[in-house]
């Protein structure tokens, strides 16, 4: 059967720009994510960056050289790997700083919705090479994936994110 037949064709061209039009959007669609309220995204995501940020101090041995035990490494890869797969749904309109003084997301994130987008593909591909790397066990290709993806945070957080006072 024929799409068209399915859809009337100003919904699907309607749904076709959005898609088209909002990479963030398009993300969540592709996660399945339900869409949160901006309040409870706000939530999830303050959950989501506390189970990254303690994936990375798990992992900031490997910074200074350092290993880290197979377990805890793959423990931490995988974290990292499936919050980094949440992510895009975490960010409603309406959850940046200027609506939520809890929140800690820069309106840039809504101005600039395909850089977000790029940089949160750009940790989500860096956090699969670890997890896989560290699923492969050899050392200096987990020290690799882990020098990819560790940047990616910094970058993310100084362009998107307001400073932790």
């Amino acid at each position: 059967m024929m799409l068209s037949r399915l859809i009337p064709l100003g919904t699907a061209a309607a749904l076709s720009a959005f898609f088209v039009l909002s990479p963030l959007a398009a993300q969540e669609a592709a996660s399945g994510a339900a869409a949160l309220s901006p309040a409870e995204a706000l939530k999830t995501r303050a959950e989501a960056m506390k189970a990254l940020g303690g994936a990375n101090r798990a992992l900031a041995p490997l910074a200074a050289g350092q290993t880290v035990p197979a377990a805890a490494l793959q423990t931490a890869a995988k974290t990292m790997s499936e919050e980094g797969d949440k992510l895009a749904a975490l960010f409603p309109a309406g959850s940046s700083i200027a609506d939520l003084p809890e929140s800690y997301a820069l309106p840039t994130i809504w101005s600039d919705p395909e850089g977000f987008s790029a940089a949160l593909e750009k940790f989500r591909k860096a956090a699969h090479g670890l997890e896989e790397a560290a699923g492969g066990g050899d050392q200096a290709a987990i020290n690799a994936a882990f020098a990819e993806l560790r940047p990616t945070c910094g970058a993310c957080h100084q362009t998107y994110r307001q400073p932790k006072n």
